[in-house]
Order: structure tokens, then sequence, then C-alpha cells
């Protein structure tokens, strides 16, 4: 603490160092508030790690040990923001940097929710047994374990030939279940169940009633329930595959990456009509700007706001019936960084006809 104080440039004198944290919180939250009202739009992405490389630095540049360098260190550093040439950032990488693109035409897709799970790909699942019933001499293939078609998994000694001869692995994959321990008998069981989940099945249940929408081939985005990952798709299957007799839409979806586990819960997502629209903008390009939605199209080094006539729309973007033609370009992803900087007088007054 008496580091911190240094910094700060202020003397103490000798003896216990009695702290209260009541005024440093009182001076932050009331710096917070100013912060906030002078932006009027505040998100956890605003307070990035560069903001505080900007305060420290502000504190370097004016120097330590005196109450007064923070503040000119942050005057300094104002003017030269306006001075030195800006940066250049990809844009995709910060979530608070403007990105802009050119209106341009659309589809939109009417999509239907559906619910299910990860399942082994039934082609790819293999029940192993001895070619010829004996005694098992030993067995190296475990549960979890990954094999590689034509490795080792038990030896057994023939009860007619009285010859011992190697169970192998027919496909490389992952052993799911063993039944076969040394010193028992092979008889005719599956001594092994190999999986290869290098590809999955997505099953999703659908009701009766939206049988009709749905068709062999249709596109589906694969999602698991707690958001980790995703996947394109198509249906491969519309039926009831199983004896529970249940309807049943399969995806299958390509997991060479590992990313998909069986009995992993799912939901998909189904285009079950696509329409094309001449103009179309993201939903989240658009910002409420006094009585009017709005996009904020680029006009030079400016940003216009440009209220727009919206029509249909479906869960990622809007249809443009005017007020934004093809070419023009406009701010597509974190407009609203644009729209804090409006003074609120301003954005709230009432709209004059």
């Amino acid at each position: 603490m008496r580091g911190v104080a240094a910094v700060a440039g202020l003397v103490l004198l000798g003896g216990p160092l009695l702290v209260s944290p009541l005024p440093g919180v009182a001076v932050g939250g009331l710096a917070g508030a100013l912060l906030a009202n002078q932006t009027e739009y505040l998100t956890p992405e605003f307070m990035h790690w560069t903001r505080s490389g900007e305060i420290m630095f502000m504190v370097i540049l004016g120097g330590m040990g005196t109450l007064l360098g923070p503040v000119i260190g942050a005057v300094v550093l104002l003017l030269l923001e306006d001075v030195l040439p800006p940066v250049s950032v990809p844009p995709r990488k910060l979530p608070w940097v403007i990105v802009t693109a050119s209106a341009a035409s659309g589809t939109l897709r009417q999509t239907l929710a559906l619910y299910g799970a990860i399942e082994p790909d039934a082609e790819q699942v293999r029940q192993v047994s001895a070619r010829f019933p004996g005694l098992i001499r030993s067995v190296s293939g475990a549960v979890g374990a990954r094999v590689q078609a034509g490795d080792a998994l038990a030896v057994i000694e023939s009860n007619e030939s009285l010859q011992s001869y190697t169970v192998t692995a027919p496909l490389a994959g992952t052993i799911t279940a063993r039944n076969a321990n040394p010193g028992e008998s092979s008889g005719d069981r599956p001594l092994f169940v190999i999986s290869n989940f290098a590809r999955v099945w997505a099953d999703l249940g659908v009701f009766p009633r939206d049988r009709a929408q749905l068709a062999v081939g249709q596109r589906v985005r694969v999602r698991a329930t707690d958001g980790s990952v995703e996947a394109e798709g198509r249906i491969a299957l519309l039926g009831t595959p199983d004896t529970a007799n249940r309807l049943i839409a399969r995806v299958v979806v390509d997991n060479a990456a590992g990313r998909w586990t069986p009995g992993q819960f799912v939901s998909g997502e189904v285009a079950v009509a696509e329409t094309p629209v001449a103009v179309a903008v993201p939903l989240a390009a658009l910002q409420k700007f006094r009585d009017w939605d709005v996009v904020f199209r680029v006009e030079g080094d400016a940003y216009q706001a440009m209220p727009l006539e919206l029509g249909r729309r479906d869960g990622s973007q809007v249809e443009v019936l005017g007020g934004l033609t093809v070419g023009q370009r406009y701010v597509s992803h974190n407009s609203y960084l644009i729209k804090a900087d409006i003074p609120p007088a301003v954005r709230h007054c009432a709209s004059v006809a």
C-alpha cells in the first residue's frame, strides 16, 4: 500500500498505516457513473484489457510520483489520438469494432425446431465373435481403448482343433463393450463391440403435425443443447427405423474431430422454406432511433441514420422494402456503438412528420 501511495505522489508519515476502502470504492463508483453517462452504452467488451493498458500508459506518460501526472498523461494521450493515423484492425476479431457491409439480396428461411440426441452410426458398429468356440487364453482389448483394423483383441484355443487363433478388430474405432475374460469359454456370443465415431447420427424427434413440412434432403443446423458445438447436415432418413415406433428425422453428422458424443442431447433447426428477397440486412444491424427502425449508412467518414421500411424476417435477417438499396454500405454489426455517440437530446426527441 505504501508503494501505491508513493506512485500517486503521497508522502506517508511513520507509524501504522490504516487504510479504508470506502473512499476508493466511492471514487470508483463515481468514475463509472461518469463513464456510463458519457458513452451511454456499456458492455463487458468495452472494459477490455486494452482499457487498463490505456490507464496505465496515462500514469507512466504523465510521470509517477505525483497526483497531476495521470491527468497530464490523459490529456497527452487524447491529443495523440487526434494526431496519429488510425490503426487497421481485423473487425471480426474484436467485438467492439464497427463492421460494415454492402447491401445485397438474401434468402429468408422459415425453420422448424426439432430435438433429439446423437447416436452411433450403425453402419460403423461391429460385434466381434469367435469364429470357432473355445477357451479364451488372453484378452488385449479394454473398454474405451482405440484400435485399428487388424489389431489383436483376444487369443482363443479352439475346442475342436485345440489350436489357438487370434481374434482381430474388423475396423478402426473404439471398444465400447467387452464380454470376454481369460479362462472363459467364448461360446457364440459377441465378445467385443467396436464403434467408429468418425461419423454419427443426430436422431431428431418429429411430431406428427410437423411431418408434412419435412422431406429427405432438407438442410439442418444441429446444435448441442449447451451451445458448445454445431454442424450443418441434411435429412438422410425420415421415418420410424426402430421398434419404438417413433418418428424421427436422421441427420448424418461428420465427427472426424471427435466433438460429438453418443447420447449427447441436441437440437436441430430445419429449413422448411426459403424465400429470396431483393435486399436483406442482419437483425443485428437494426437500431431504434426515435420512432423508426434504422441502419447507419456509410457516408464518407460519417454515418447516416436511414429509416427503413421492413418486410418479412427470419431468425437472423430481415427484408428491406425501402430506405436502402443494393450496393449501399451500412453498419452490419456493432451499430450500437454509433447510437451511443448520438446526443440524447437528438436521439429521443419526438419525430416530425
